[in-house]
């Protein structure tokens, strides 16, 4: 169970990775899209790293992360239906 976690972490590190070179060559500000999401859901006081992986998600269609707070993941949408998936659930 272990070394199938590690191998899920590289593998969405290294999609982190790319993403940060893909907005880095883009030319629109992407560093307000996790501030707006942060007022979006201020009823649940989103910080900025919950803000960032759901920006993340959102921008690669990826739908689940690794993330110890189901309570706020659960609530929080990619789009206007679909919830993020948290591992563990």
């Amino acid at each position: 169970m272990l070394n199938v976690l590690r191998r899920w972490c590289r593998h969405q590190m290294k999609m982190v990775f790319q993403v940060t070179q893909k907005i880095t060559h883009e030319r629109i500000s992407v560093s307000l899209i996790p501030e707006i999401l942060m007022r979006t859901y201020n009823d649940l006081a989103m910080d900025l790293t919950d803000a960032t992986l759901v920006h993340v998600a959102m921008y690669t269609g990826v739908e689940s992360v690794f993330n110890l707070d189901v309570k706020d993941f659960s609530v929080y949408r990619l789009d206007k239906a679909k919830s993020l998936k948290t591992i563990p659930q």
